[in-house]
């Protein structure tokens, strides 16, 4: 995606999908290994596809310090403290949603069917606009002075709040249909339906929060994001909490709400960006303003 090469990125996780699918129907058809033949059609997907993508970045000349690139091996061990900040980030976003997840499932085999139904639809969207927050990372990245990226800034956030308010819709327009899709009693059926609208109503709120993860990205301000991640995924945790003394399962969608909320309302300076990051992993507007 830093190289501008979208399209790959888009034909790799299509071809990963693809061949995720396939796998899973063969081993359904084909073998006996149930729950274990899903996993191994998962790890394997996902090895085939990193080795495309290997030999993929090797060919374009996309791969560490080749000559097209520019970087050498010295420029990637720089890097290594910003790689380090967002798997923070990501270990930080599935911890949280791990707990949540556990916590619902050990209240009952009801509640725990009905929040994965909830959970797996929702994440679906999300994955949807991860992709608009992908783009707006390649946008801001890509501007060269301070006015320009302002502006753009500020048209991503704008479309944000539309981005939410059709997401959020759309879940709840398809409600009764994907609960009754993917929901064989009527126990599950009807606590998800007591958690849908909630989830949705998340979505309003997230996209804002997932654009502004992109800008922040695009920017290379990835120490303030973090932060701002942690906080709201502290919202989740207390949720989780919530619902684990109550075992209420609404509990865990409202402190979703709550944490992406708390992520999208903190302004862009509520977290200093420190000095020494700035200097190792300086952002669009300080580059430009060097030129």
């Amino acid at each position: 995606r830093a190289s501008n090469a979208v399209h790959l990125v888009a034909v790799l996780a299509l071809s990963g999908a693809g061949i995720h699918v396939l796998l899973d129907l063969a081993s359904a058809a084909w073998t006996p290994l149930g729950v274990t033949g899903v996993g191994l059609a998962s790890v394997t997907s996902q090895l085939i596809v990193a080795c495309l993508l290997t030999v993929t970045l090797r060919t374009r000349g996309l791969w560490m310090g080749s000559p097209a690139t520019g970087r050498t091996p010295s420029a990637w061990r720089q890097s290594a403290g910003a790689v380090g900040v967002l798997a923070a980030r990501s270990s930080a976003l599935g911890g949280a949603a791990i707990a949540m997840t556990s916590t619902a499932v050990g209240i009952s085999p009801t509640t725990g069917a009905a929040h994965q139904v909830t959970y797996q639809f929702w994440l679906l969207v999300v994955m949807v606009v991860e992709g608009w927050k992908s783009a707006a990372q390649i946008l801001v990245s890509a501007t060269t002075t301070t006015p320009e990226r302002l502006r753009i800034e500020s048209t991503l956030m704008r479309f944000s709040v539309c981005l939410g308010l059709g997401a959020g819709l759309t879940m709840e327009a398809l409600s009764s249909v994907i609960i009754d899709a993917m929901s064989a009693d009527p126990a599950v059926a009807h606590t998800a339906r007591s958690i849908w609208t909630l989830s949705a109503a998340s979505l309003l709120v997230g996209a804002v929060a997932y654009t502004r993860d992109g800008i922040e990205f695009g920017r290379g301000t990835y120490t303030p994001n973090l932060l701002r991640t942690l906080v709201g995924t502290s919202v989740w945790l207390l949720g989780a909490v919530a619902t684990y003394v109550t075992e209420d399962v609404r509990l865990i969608w409202w402190a979703m709400f709550g944490g992406l909320a708390v992520r999208a309302a903190l302004p862009f300076g509520a977290f200093a960006y420190p000095a020494r990051l700035r200097q190792r992993y300086p952002s669009n507007a300080s580059m430009a303003s060097r030129r």
